[in-house]
């Protein structure tokens, strides 16, 4: 049994959207994000779907970009070897970008869990809609 990340493509989206049972709504706003991401991986247990995530910059300029993700419960049960693939690709990340900005449901726990591993500031006392605002700094 083994973990493994690659550029994630559309199939595997639609599969983790299937995995975690999204609506077809918030499905269709994962894609809108996938397509406009300048990176985005897919990550798997053996041959299984466990999260796929991406990075979108407002535009070619800026040295922001917004990390999305969507886990289901492999990222739970081996969350280790999923956070330190993470961590390496957050560390390259903050090479071109000096801030990633996100959100994250108050409910989703193991997607939580992961973005506190990945050393990330939640921003609790600034929650709007269920979502909490993230962010990590390079340096």
């Amino acid at each position: 049994m083994t973990a493994s990340i690659r550029e994630a493509t559309m199939k595997d989206l639609r599969d983790m959207c299937a995995s975690v049972k999204m609506s077809a709504r918030d499905c269709d706003i994962m894609e809108r994000w996938y397509r406009n991401s300048s990176h985005d991986w897919a990550g798997f247990w053996d041959d299984k779907i466990a999260c796929v995530y991406g990075v979108m910059s407002p535009s070619l300029m800026s040295d922001e970009a917004y990390l999305w993700l969507i886990t289901n419960d492999l990222v739970k049960d081996h969350a280790f070897t999923f956070v330190r693939h993470s961590q390496i690709v957050v560390k390259e990340l903050l090479k071109s970008y000096g801030l990633i900005r996100g959100h994250v449901q108050v409910g989703q726990i193991n997607s939580i869990q992961w973005l506190e591993w990945l050393g990330v500031k939640l921003m609790r006392h600034e929650i709007v809609n269920d979502l909490i605002p993230f962010r990590i700094r390079s340096g």
